[in-house]
């Protein structure tokens, strides 16, 4: 098995000095089932896990992996997703670019995305997801409460079908009865935006659009 999927799933690194490895799970090409990434003996279970993919290397921390979701409908050139494995490897400037252009690290061929559409750096001991200033922005999926302090830069922006909600943390001003030590939780703003059409425009209209400086950076 190890030996057919090293010929039929391959894993590429598409950074030079630092680590993007971007690859396909393997599955099974008759019922679809994704492989596990190890195998291990269940009569030993004392055993070390046999990695299934050979090509893919021990990459050491700091790392991040990003995952595509599988594709659907008749979209079949992701059955089973795509991962991409991003570590620095103790380069200062090296970063991830996620958009529609061929040499993209992480590359999503889709017309709602930018060319370069966001970027993701390891800085201040965190890796951090930037906006680069992309037509339909960068929106993360929050999947865990989201504290608010005053170290927070940016208000956090949360969106309920049409309508914006932006929430800050701020120092009191005096203007409130409340204790010295105290805060409170300001909403920012509350507006509608509008429904979010994607158009199909022609490569060299898209190229116009897309932005070339970087946004608001969001930590992962």
């Amino acid at each position: 098995l190890r030996q057919w999927l090293a010929m039929r799933y391959s894993v590429e690194n598409r950074l030079e000095g630092a680590i993007a490895l971007s690859f396909k799970p393997p599955g099974c090409e008759i019922c679809r089932t994704e492989f596990p990434a190890t195998y291990q003996d269940s009569s030993d279970p004392d055993s070390e896990p046999v990695p299934l993919l050979t090509h893919l290397p021990l990459v050491q921390p700091p790392f991040i992996v990003l995952s595509v979701p599988k594709s659907v409908g008749d979209d079949r050139e992701r059955p089973h997703g795509e991962r991409c494995v991003f570590a620095p490897n103790g380069k200062s400037d090296a970063e991830l670019r996620v958009g529609r252009q061929r040499d993209s690290e992480l590359r999503l061929n889709d017309s709602s995305v930018s060319r370069v559409h966001a970027r993701v750096r390891f800085q201040d001991g965190a890796f951090t997801l930037f906006d680069n200033n992309a037509r339909f922005r960068t929106l993360v999926l929050p999947t865990g409460p989201e504290p608010l302090d005053s170290r927070r830069r940016e208000p956090v922006s949360v969106q309920a079908g049409r309508t914006l909600l932006s929430f800050a943390l701020l120092e009191d001003d005096g203007d409130f009865p409340m204790a010295s030590s105290s805060r409170r939780l300001d909403f920012g703003s509350i507006h509608e935006t509008p429904e979010m059409q994607v158009p199909t425009p022609e490569p060299e209209e898209q190229e116009l659009q897309d932005g070339d400086n970087n946004g608001d950076p969001m930590a992962l």
